[in-house]
């Protein structure tokens, strides 16, 4: 919010300047017409009892400078005096697989006694740190049976995938953001990816909420629309400026990321962030015999990074808003990845588009089928719709199959 700090900037040279005027033998009134600062506000800074939101902020800063390419991060700021705490250094952008892993053994060992062996014990501060975030024992207990330990730098890029498709980065003050979440109860998974949503951020130390269930109705019908949101931290600013390299005010659904560092890490953490992209904006359908991921900024560097997992897509699409896999092949590998981590209602879709690839049936359309696709053509089905249908009924004929069979046979193809 550019905004509000150009504000608290204002403050704290007000505050230097009434101080030397002070100093000069200027008195207070004086000082407050000619500043034109509050009579408490001006008493208390010559008091020493008060400081302008940057100065306290600053004198929270640790006092060790930091190593060049580098800063101090709190991990939040404090409930009560909204000031800074628990500083860990970050890079000022990334750079290498190390610059993440640092960042990481910072969050899982801050605050953290030093085993006295010497030797780190690094599932054992993580633990310490999922369970210390979620709300009870129980809690850690549920998600752990469900989902296992998540690697930190998976839970790290999945949230950096998530936050930039479905979810979204909210400030919450000039210095931190969090990170909401909303899913349609239309969705068989959608309390699943909720999970997967707070006990992935646990694994970074930050909580996540799950509010109050709303009800909407879209055309004559009433859903629910489930709604979580992360705790506002700093880290999560950092990530969204230094990982991505959006501004404070940038509008992720309309200005690219500036992240081609993902396209040079490990491919299991590439994997993870394409997950969190497509649980997040994506869509797998026997229908358009397709997986996508929806997005208008993006689509340039979601084909590289889809490229440099081996899939081969597309992101010249006519409505301009998202990237397409429909090469059979790449089809295979998007499901084999697995393309979805939480979102398993699309995984499930993915596996579909999977089966019917590797179990096709070949050669002239005859018999039954070809009864039946003359059928649900004649009821104004679309050929996509016909490929479902035969699908749900154990008969395994491409999108392309079905289409040529009616384009050839009954004179009209896809529409």
């Amino acid at each position: 919010d550019q905004e509000r700090f150009s504000t608290d900037l204002r403050d704290a040279e007000t505050f230097f300047t009434a101080l030397d005027l002070y100093e000069q033998g200027v008195s207070l009134p004086t000082i407050r017409e000619r500043l034109g600062i509050g009579h408490s506000t001006l008493s208390e800074w010559v008091a020493g009892r008060q400081l302008p939101a940057l100065l306290r902020y600053a004198s929270e800063i640790p006092a060790q400078e930091p190593p060049q390419g580098q800063r101090w991060l709190p991990l939040r700021l404090n409930s009560v005096t909204n000031l800074p705490e628990h500083f860990i250094l970050v890079p000022t952008e990334i750079g290498t697989a190390e610059d993440v892993l640092r960042l990481l053994e910072h969050l899982r060992t801050h605050g953290e006694t030093v085993d006295p062996s010497g030797h780190a014990d690094e599932d054992g501060h993580l633990r310490t740190l999922v369970t210390g975030v979620l709300q009870s024992p129980e809690e850690y207990e549920r998600l752990f049976r469900k989902f296992g330990t998540i690697p930190q730098p998976i839970a790290f890029m999945y949230t950096l995938g998530l936050a930039l498709s479905d979810g979204s980065f909210k400030a919450d003050s000039p210095y931190s953001s969090r990170i909401p979440l909303t899913a349609s109860g239309k969705y068989d998974w959608a309390l699943n990816l909720g999970d997967g949503f707070a006990y992935t951020l646990a694994h970074l130390g930050i909580s996540v909420t799950r509010h109050k269930d709303r009800e909407r109705f879209r055309s004559g019908k009433r859903l629910t629309e489930f709604k979580w949101s992360s705790e506002a931290s700093p880290l999560i600013m950092w990530m969204k400026r230094a990982c991505l390299g959006l501004e404070g005010d940038d509008v992720k659904s309309y200005v690219p990321v500036r992240a081609e560092w993902i396209l040079h890490m490990p491919r299991a953490w590439r994997v993870a962030f394409i997950q969190g992209l497509f649980d997040g904006d994506g869509h797998a359908s026997i229908k358009a015999f397709e997986i996508g991921i929806s997005s208008r900024a993006n689509r340039p560097f979601i084909v590289d990074l889809l490229r440099s997992v081996g899939i081969h897509s597309r992101g010249d699409t006519e409505d301009g808003k998202k990237v397409i896999i429909d090469r059979h092949d790449d089809l295979v590998r998007a499901t084999e990845l697995p393309i979805a981590r939480f979102a398993t209602g699309r995984q499930r879709s993915a596996e579909a588009l999977k089966h019917i690839i590797q179990h096709k049936e070949t050669g002239p359309i005859t018999g039954e089928t070809r009864a039946i696709i003359e059928e649900l053509y004649g009821k104004g089905l679309s050929p996509g719709q016909i490929t479902e249908a035969l699908y749900e009924r154990g008969i395994y004929r491409t999108l392309g199959s079905v289409d040529g069979y009616i384009r050839h046979h009954l004179g009209k193809g896809r529409q």
